[in-house]
């Protein structure tokens, strides 16, 4: 039998705010079984990381529970109900079902009609559940009826203290009845006290809290101490919570590293001595010190490239399985969780709109949400289709509510599923299963015009070195951050620059823009040298190449509204005589953009906008010169799931229409196939493959970028995947490997590969790759060795 630890039953929890109440969950009901990986996915500002927040009462002053109970199984209290309460619950499931086949029998014999077809398909579903093994139906019944009864214990008890004769003449039946039907214990409720507020203390709170239930942050560069190293942090952790040595506790930390698959003599480094990766490891280290029931993750590969974020989801996979320790994982990205929960609850607007088991939610989605959710992320298989933006996104109905019906549900302890509600703007028809995308336009390709031809670019970072050191001498230490780049941009065409963070991707776009003065090399557009640019030259090419930056939040001045914000350039460079003038060119600016009337943007300011807002309105800025190349550095990957597919929509529509030729510089190669017309791979300061995007992506030739293709996430948790051929930590751009540079994380590494730097192979026209086996691996000559360890499937809960 599978046990619930965690029930949540109506939970309404809002934040108090200036403009008035922020409905972030209202009206959840969701559970937590022993032994699962669930998956909480969902837009930002759905309610998902409140409502996992709650469970733990770690939410802000102003943020108060309105209605529902939180209750935790910590003793587990569901093992013990009394066998006459089993053998109820079966009869009241048999009842159900038998009422159910009656009914349906009655429809048929009449005859369906378009009037009675609906109610046929919820009396085949409710049938269909009730229909489930036992121990999953009529615990669901149980459940309830226990839960009913702890809180009317807990409302009696209340009025019981406020001199509620009556109340105490029933408290007495009510607690024997409660005690007949689970035996000893009690279901702990941690949801906030009679005042509202969950920040107040709780008796047994601390009793649960890191042993019991504990939590992964999303910031784990925030989320550790700077100043103390990372072994000590953890230690702290232990010895607040037991009773037990310095040494004993040392030797517990030991034994996570060894877990979590970092190495222990790194435990007496400080934070920013560790990878992205490897903080995000210790950070689960720390939440698994004291052997919890139960872990939350929140968002645990959102800042992440792709090669971390899918080791870190392997040890995630491998923890679940060898600890069988209950995990919820938070996220935006549904690709992440399909490939390891084994139910996904899906939230909108505060709400859990469709739930079930993860291979039915990707094999028959039925939620319009949903559907939108996997239309809005692009795949790395496949055709190639244009991706639909969700609307509304879920900020935007965060005020009010979602219609009163509940989305079908697939988990048999919810109960009978309720009618599919339709949400404006998503879906108009009630057959959810149509597909919410339509064919791409195919990609421009690119021309014989060359825009920008860059040549042996190098860009050196002399590291600071102490009076002592500067004393004695020596040679410098140089961060090598582009190390001899080579690429052509043509006219109309979009070229994806790919690589792990730390690769010189974005060193190489601000060069380029000559935000950065290159140590060596040549950076050639319209017959000049822009490397040796300097004063009034410099200056007038700024208005031929523009940027759009990574963060919307921070690229944009606070104090300025959007009619500043974009006219700013106009001014700089003397375009428009007057004010109205620039006007005019900043609306058609933002019109261009998808801000549509412009007019209605130009008094706002940055905290007025929304994330894709804001993003189009730094979009309008680069356009508003005319400029010929843009480079876009990262320009989706701080923006949510409902806003991502608009802007890269937006500027795959630009181009088209401007013939604009971008430097789409991303992490995510996923992203790059869908926007580029050729990708170039960048490792440790060099291209290490370069081709048209179809050839890269089908016919990978370097290990490196055969390694990015294994680890992208596909929203389908039947897809098998390949181990990722990679090993090891990044190297140091300081010290760099001799000869090849992948080669300390290569699985095809030999002799060769530490002596001679691999030439650059042009393995089909147009198609480069920097190895020395490039022709055999395209040619399927070599393959990766058996000994990699691939990932295993996420192990059934119970």
């Amino acid at each position: 039998m599978t046990l619930r630890i965690v029930s949540v039953r109506n939970l309404r929890m809002y934040f108090k705010v200036r403009q008035g109440w922020v409905k972030a969950v209202d009206g959840v009901n969701f559970g937590i079984d022993q032994g699962e990986t669930v998956g909480l996915v969902g837009e930002s500002g759905c309610g998902k990381t409140s409502l996992a927040y709650a469970i733990t009462q770690l939410l802000p002053p102003n943020a108060f529970v309105l209605g529902g109970q939180v209750f935790f199984d910590a003793d587990g209290v569901a093992a013990r109900f009394r066998p006459e309460y089993w053998a109820k619950a079966e009869g009241r499931m048999k009842n159900d079902l038998s009422a159910a086949l009656a009914d349906l029998d009655g429809i048929e014999k009449a005859g369906v009609t378009p009037e009675t077809e609906e109610r046929r398909q919820t009396l085949l579903e409710k049938i269909a559940l009730l229909e489930h093994p036992l121990s999953d139906t009529y615990r669901s019944y149980l459940t309830a009826e226990v839960t009913e009864l702890h809180a009317k214990v807990r409302d009696l008890t209340r009025r019981a203290e406020t001199g509620d004769a009556t109340a105490r003449r029933q408290l007495a039946d009510a607690t024997a009845r409660y005690a007949a039907a689970t035996g000893e214990g009690d279901l702990l409720d941690i949801t906030r006290r009679p005042q509202g507020r969950l920040r107040e203390y709780h008796p047994k709170l601390n009793a649960i809290r890191w042993k019991q239930i504990s939590i992964v942050f999303q910031g784990a560069m925030n989320a550790l101490n700077p100043v103390y190293t990372v072994g000590d942090q953890i230690v702290e952790a232990i010895r607040t919570h037991e009773d037990i040595g310095p040494e004993a506790a040392r030797q517990r930390v030991q034994e996570l590293y060894h877990l979590v698959g970092i190495p222990t003599d790194r435990i007496d480094n400080y934070p920013h001595e560790y990878s992205g990766g490897m903080k995000q490891r210790a950070m689960i280290a720390m939440a698994l010190c004291l052997n919890p029931k139960l872990v939350i993750m929140d968002e645990p590969t959102t800042a992440l490239d792709v090669i971390t974020a899918a080791r870190i989801m392997d040890e995630v996979l491998r923890i679940q399985n060898e600890l069988k320790t209950t995990i919820v994982i938070i996220s935006h990205d549904v690709s992440t969780v399909a490939k390891v929960a084994n139910r996904i609850a899906v939230m909108y607007a505060g709400r859990i709109v469709e739930e079930g088991p993860s291979r039915d939610i990707f094999r028959q989605t039925l939620h319009p949400y949903t559907q939108g959710l996997l239309g809005a992320f692009p795949s790395i298989e496949g055709e190639k289709t244009r991706l639909e933006a969700i609307v509304p996104s879920a900020v935007q109905v965060r005020q009010g509510h979602l219609p009163d019906r509940r989305a079908r549900r697939r988990d048999p302890r919810d109960g009978p599923p309720g009618p599919l509600p339709l949400l404006p703007g998503l879906l108009r028809t009630r057959r959810a299963r149509e597909p919410m995308i339509e064919e791409m336009p195919g990609t421009a390709a690119p021309e014989d015009e060359v825009v920008i031809s860059v040549q042996g670019l190098k860009k050196y970072f002399e590291l600071r070195r102490s009076l002592l050191a500067s004393l004695r001498g020596g040679e410098a230490d140089f961060v090598r951050a582009v190390d001899g780049v080579n690429l052509d941009l043509h006219r109309g065409e979009v070229l994806g620059l790919v690589g792990e963070s730390g690769c010189g991707k974005t060193t190489t776009g601000r060069l380029i823009a000559r935000l950065e003065r290159p140590t060596e090399g040549r950076i050639l557009f319209e017959n000049s040298d822009l490397a040796s640019l300097d004063g009034r030259d410099l200056f007038h090419f700024r208005r031929e190449l523009q940027m759009i930056f990574q963060d919307p939040y921070e690229s944009l001045n606070p104090r300025y509204p959007v009619l500043r914000a974009v006219s700013e350039p106009l001014i700089i460079h003397g375009i428009g005589s007057t004010r109205e003038e620039r006007a005019d060119l900043v609306v058609r600016a933002l019109e261009d953009a998808g801000l549509r009337p412009g007019t209605d943007f130009l008094e706002r300011f940055p905290h007025e906008l929304s994330g894709g807002q804001r993003q189009r309105v730094a979009i309008a800025r680069a356009m508003v010169l005319n400029p010929k190349v843009i480079i876009a550095d990262e320009p989706v990957s701080m923006l949510d799931v409902s806003i991502r597919a608009g802007v890269m929509n937006l500027m795959l529509d630009l181009r088209d229409k401007y013939q604009i030729p971008y430097l789409f510089i991303t992490h995510d190669i996923a992203v790059a196939r869908y926007m580029s017309d050729r990708i170039a791979v960048m490792y440790l300061g060099r291209v290490v493959e370069l081709g048209p995007t179809d050839a890269v992506i089908k016919r990978p030739t370097h290990p490196y970028t055969r390694a990015l293709l294994a680890a992208v996430p596909v929203p389908n948790p039947e897809h098998v995947y390949t181990a990722v051929p990679i090993t090891g930590e990044l190297p140091s751009p300081i010290d760099l490997p001799s000869g090849c540079r992948f080669r300390t994380r290569c699985v095809f590494a030999q002799k060769i590969c530490a002596e001679v730097e691999p030439p650059l192979v042009e393995v089909t026209p147009g198609h480069f790759a920097e190895c020395h086996f490039a022709s055999d691996i395209f040619d399927g000559r070599m393959t990766a060795p058996a000994s990699v360890p691939e990932p295993q499937p996420p192990l059934a809960a119970g």
